[in-house]
């Protein structure tokens, strides 16, 4: 069974101040990272 999950990483910050989000696919031993158009603003 895969799990999903959504990551933010803090070395990915953008020059505005903001970091892209991305989904993380894990299934049997393999990890994806797929990009969205979602934008988190850091605190």
């Amino acid at each position: 069974m895969a799990t999903v999950s959504a990551k933010v990483f803090s070395h990915h910050k953008k020059a505005d101040g903001t970091f892209g989000v991305k989904i993380c696919i894990r299934h049997g031993g393999l990890r994806k990272n797929s990009l969205t158009l979602f934008i988190a603003r850091g605190k």
